[in-house]
């Protein structure tokens, strides 16, 4: 008798298919619809030190998404029409590139809360600057643009503190060309800039109101591709005679809407003849405005005090005299002072000396005390101690870090540099006589016989302490953050 079934060891079930090996995808070129860079700088403050109530006015005329503030809030403006070229009509001639890139819009209620919730207060703000338009990349390809933008005078410098945090970003963006499915995602990348202040002709560094920032509405930055290096060709994009010629007429077209509407300058009026000011010379100038202010540092005129030099007295009675070398330097230079006993009245027993740097915080903006904001964004980069003790002179040297933040002045906070230096002098005590001992016995007398006398350190001695700032100025310089030589990344977007 045999079985329809089939034994068991037969038996063969369809088994899963296991997914095909699919070859990794060959890269694909890249088409672009444009490309910009925007300049923009914001602060924030502590809350605990600095009184934020003044500042909320000034978070409504900073940027947001590109736009500038003001307009008519809770009216939606109106979109482009259809295609790229929409936004560019007759009637909306005034419209910046900052449509084209699909921003939101400024007069909105939503956002117009946004920025006033938001802890950044705006410090800078400029118009997105077109780097190319219609690029097409083969794979492997690469192009370089460069971007300049000539600042405002009187910006402070870069600086994360504790009353006051003041950062500089460059964005950068890219949009695809128009039928893929990212065509209005902007895929940008926002890089941190370091700035220094601006320094005038006499080396005064300038300041900065906090309750007017700058904000530009005309685009000043050069924009130029970058060449390729010496023996190869130039980057160029891989586009056909027919694709050239619009790209042409449209780069011609926006240029003649940035220049004939020049709308206003800036909201803080500090903007007037900016720009014929400004010139790529004006680096040079502000590094020869500075190697001038130090090589004149130390020059006397008549009935001037020194300004290196300092009698420090108590009571009335000359304790040192501290020589430093000059009173101005650069980031990473290294300063060196001499403190002079020799014609000291008062005996010192102990010396401590310190280079710091602290936020000084305007009386009407100040939460806490001068002494409380003083201790809580003081910072030490070197500190020394010496026994000073019958010692004719002392000398102390220390490096200016070159990641440091250079001295800076605005409306509300400043950052000052200073040595510190922190006296331990010995008390007068009055003698049997009536009168007084500037220098107490430090000795005294345990065995004295016919054969010898032996004296032994007093273990306890009355002293007095006191403190002494000399400020200095720092400029910033032109201090590479690498090695020299070292390769440099790219940040993708």
């Amino acid at each position: 008798m045999v079985s329809d079934r089939p034994p068991p060891w037969n038996y063969s079930a369809p088994l899963a298919r296991r997914p095909a090996i699919h070859q990794s995808q060959k890269p694909q070129a890249v088409n672009l619809l444009m490309g910009y860079a925007q300049l923009n700088a914001t602060f924030t403050l502590d809350a605990s030190l600095v009184d934020q109530s003044h500042f909320e006015e000034v978070k409504t005329k900073g940027f947001l998404g590109g736009q500038a503030g003001g307009g008519v809030v809770g009216v939606k403006k109106p979109r482009p029409n259809s295609g790229f070229l929409g936004g560019f009509n007759l009637n909306s001639i005034g419209g910046s590139l900052n449509s084209l890139i699909g921003g939101d819009n400024m007069s909105s209620v939503k956002e117009m809360n946004a920025v006033t919730n938001s802890r950044a207060i705006p410090l800078l703000s400029t118009p997105q600057s077109l780097l190319f338009v219609d690029m097409h990349l083969e794979p492997g390809e690469e192009q370089s643009y460069s971007y300049s933008y000539p600042l405002p005078r009187g910006l402070p410098s870069s600086h994360r503190g504790k009353a006051i945090k003041i950062s500089y970003n460059l964005t950068i963006g890219v949009q695809g060309l128009p039928g893929s499915r990212d065509v209005h995602t902007v895929r940008q990348v926002n890089v941190p800039i370091r700035v220094f202040p601006g320094v005038s002709r006499d080396g005064e560094i300038y300041g900065h109101d906090l309750m007017q920032p700058h904000v530009i509405l005309r685009d000043l930055a050069r924009t130029k591709p970058v060449l390729a290096a010496e023996g190869h060709e130039e980057i160029t994009t891989s586009t056909t005679p027919g694709d050239e010629r619009p790209t042409t007429e449209f780069l011609t077209f926006v240029d003649t809407l940035l220049d004939r509407n020049r709308r206003r300058q800036s909201s803080t009026g500090t903007m007037d003849a900016f720009s014929n000011s400004q010139d790529t010379g004006s680096r040079g100038k502000t590094l020869q405005a500075v190697d001038r202010a130090i090589v004149y540092s130390n020059s006397l005129s008549d009935g001037d005090s020194s300004p290196n030099r300092f009698e420090i007295a108590r009571t009335g009675q000359r304790v040192a005299v501290i020589v430093i070398g000059r009173p101005l330097h650069r980031l990473g230079e290294t300063i060196t002072a001499v403190v002079d006993f020799s014609e000291s009245e008062i005996a010192a027993s102990s010396l401590k000396a310190t280079l710091e740097t602290s936020e000084k915080v305007t009386p009407a903006l100040a939460v806490r005390s001068v002494a409380t904001i003083n201790r809580i964004t003081r910072k030490i980069y070197g500190a020394r101690w010496e026994n000073i003790l019958f010692s004719k002179r002392a000398t102390f040297s220390f490096s200016i870090p070159a990641s440091a933040t250079p001295t800076f002045v605005t409306s509300g906070v400043n950052l000052d540099w200073s040595l510190r230096f922190e006296f331990g002098t010995l008390k007068p005590i009055e003698s049997e006589e009536g009168g007084i001992l500037a220098t107490p016995d430090l000795l005294e007398e345990v065995v004295n016989d016919e054969k010898s006398t032996v004296n032994v350190a007093v273990e306890n001695v009355e002293c007095e302490t006191f403190e002494v700032v000399i400020p200095i100025t720092v400029y910033g310089d032109l201090v590479p953050d690498g090695r020299e030589g070292e390769e440099i990344v790219g940040i993708p977007i």
